[in-house]
């Protein structure tokens, strides 16, 4: 079983990379182990709980890390951008073992919404411009992300009240 993931072409400590849900089940162990295979050390969910119980991933954080992979769980909903009360915390985590070099791959339903905006957080951090890091997602992609116009101005509104205040220098 090969993973399909689409990895942004950025040239920071680690590797940023966005797909759509695993599959679920029984399918989900050993898709687990070919990520770990492949060298991704983090991966992200922005499912919601509901979410994972359709998909058959209810016992996906489990399976993650018995296959050697962190896993953080960002619910946000579908089609949407995190609430104003979005909590953080969980993403500066992901972003420090990034910075140690660690490939992590967001996911959400189709790879494409969701997944993208948190991976556009993560290049944000690192300094990158929004409508750059959409371009180098979508460009990873191969078509354009994110999918709702309320996922790029979340972003845009992200950005400047960030700006200045980055991890790196650039």
């Amino acid at each position: 079983m090969r993973p399909h993931l689409y990895t942004v072409s950025w040239d920071g400590p680690g590797t940023i990379s966005t797909m759509a849900h695993p599959p679920g089940g029984d399918l989900l162990a050993p898709y687990a182990r070919a990520l770990s295979r492949f060298g991704v050390d983090v991966l992200v969910s922005a499912q919601t709980d509901e979410e994972r119980v359709e998909c058959d991933l209810i016992e996906q954080a489990s399976v993650v890390r018995a296959a050697s992979l962190q896993f953080v769980a960002v619910p946000i909903e579908d089609r949407t951008a995190p609430l104003e009360t979005f909590d953080f915390a969980p993403l500066d985590e992901v972003y420090a073992r990034y910075r140690q070099g660690a490939h992590v791959v967001f996911h959400c339903w189709a790879g494409i919404g969701r997944s993208s905006l948190l991976a556009a957080v993560m290049l944000g951090t690192d300094g990158v411009e929004p409508e750059r890091a959409w371009g180098l997602i979508s460009e990873a992609r191969g078509f354009t992300v994110p999918d709702t116009g309320e996922q790029v101005d979340w972003l845009e509104t992200w950005w400047a009240a960030r700006a200045g205040r980055f991890h790196v220098e650039q």
